[in-house]
């Protein structure tokens, strides 16, 4: 029976996360941790981490190790004042405090309206009252489905973070890792001890951490990785073992993790890309330098790793943008009477709708005028494929 490598208790009946699921991780270590120090410091030192990169992963879509999307941010306030969740890709629902209201009209019928995030929710919601007032479906004379947005107007997301914490998980993930590159199943002597003490009751000092604003880019070059992936090294260095963890190629974070030596030439590395559900390892020929001078955990740094992610989150919302023009672009077409032999004019009436429809709900700014209609449709046919394949006009 192999023992957890933290508690040095109980039986280790649990696989570990190298790069946290939270993450993207998708590559386990078995035989590492009991069940009972994964659940415990997975909401303890795992969850922070996750949550101080939540205002980054949700509007670029991420997901988790397992493929599912990450936890929505609760609670943003939008232009007029509204509070929403903003779900995966950036795309907001609203908190309705009363999601059903129910009123009777001037003729006596009695009106219900639902506000949800979904038709499948919504329709949840309706047959709940229908139940409630004993209704069927005969007796309901309509029920329509309206999409609606909420502008978010602008909106600041700038991750904060516990440098202890985060550095108790790294130091987590590069045990993980030594034991998976080493191959061994048990490590004598008890040469973990001093870095479980570390990760199990953040017993050490400060010297042993550090955020490193200076090496972004060295680092990105060195690991040759991609603005928006996370990357995990681990390599052996005189004093131990230094590991590294870049989030979304910008914020990195250094950790000292004390153990014996295991004798790993050049180092390990792991990179993830939580947008595509990707996770690599790959063994390093020789150390990657890292110079820790100018470490700093201020908030000028971090809000300048947030500044230079921003290019990369309006590019991917961007990208949403043109699926939900193909979408609908195809609700126009079913609109349309079967057999419809469609001509010239009937793709430019197309296009505009869709653009003001989709301009719409992308921005939640209403059509007023004949000008704003006009330079609205400019900018959408530029991204607007005709129907037929051929580039969109810009009349």
């Amino acid at each position: 029976m192999n023992t957890c490598r933290l508690c040095n208790a109980n039986e280790a009946d649990s696989n570990e996360h190298i790069v946290p699921d939270a993450l993207g991780g998708k590559i386990e270590v078995p035989d590492f941790i009991c069940t009972k120090c994964n659940n415990s410091l997975g909401n303890i030192i795992d969850s922070p981490l996750e949550k101080s990169m939540r205002p980054i992963s949700v509007p670029l879509g991420c997901r988790r190790g397992d493929g599912s999307d990450v936890a929505p941010l609760r609670r943003i306030r939008t232009a007029r004042d509204q509070s929403v969740d903003l779900h995966a890709g950036g795309r907001p629902v609203a908190r309705a405090k009363d999601p059903v209201k129910v009123s009777v009209n001037d003729e006596g019928r009695r009106e219900i309206s639902i506000l949800a995030a979904d038709s499948d929710k919504a329709a949840e919601l309706l047959a709940h009252q229908m139940r409630r007032f004993g209704l069927s479906a005969e007796k309901i004379a309509s029920a329509e489905f309206e999409k609606i947005s909420e502008p978010l107007g602008r909106v600041v997301l700038r991750p904060t973070f516990s440098l202890r914490t985060i550095a108790r998980s790294l130091s987590k993930s590069a045990l993980a890792a030594l034991v998976r590159a080493s191959g061994r199943t048990i490590v004598d002597g008890g040469c973990f001890d001093d870095a479980t003490v570390f990760i199990k009751r953040d017993v050490g000092s400060d010297d042993r951490f550090a955020y490193l604003p200076g090496i972004r880019r060295d680092l990105r070059e060195a690991l040759r990785l991609d603005l928006g992936n996370h990357a995990l090294l681990v390599q052996e260095s005189p004093e131990g073992v230094e590991a590294v963890l870049v989030c979304f190629g910008v914020f990195p974070f250094w950790t000292r993790v004390s153990v014996e030596p295991i004798g790993i030439e050049g180092g390990i590395v792991h990179i993830v890309d939580p947008r595509r559900n990707a996770h690599v390892e790959r063994r390093l020929d020789s150390p990657v330098p890292v110079s820790r001078s100018g470490a700093s955990p201020d908030l000028a740094a971090r809000n300048a790793a947030a500044e230079e992610l921003s290019p990369l989150i309006k590019a991917e919302l961007d990208d949403r943008w043109r699926a939900d023009v193909a979408e609908e672009a195809v609700e126009a077409l079913r609109g349309l009477p079967p057999g419809t032999a469609l001509t010239d004019e009937h793709f430019r009436q197309i296009q505009r709708a869709v653009a003001r429809r989709v301009w719409q709900r992308m921005t939640g700014k209403p059509i007023t005028t004949r000008v704003d209609s006009a330079e609205i449709i400019r900018k959408a046919l530029r991204i607007l494929p005709t129907l037929d394949g051929d580039d969109g006009e810009s009349d």
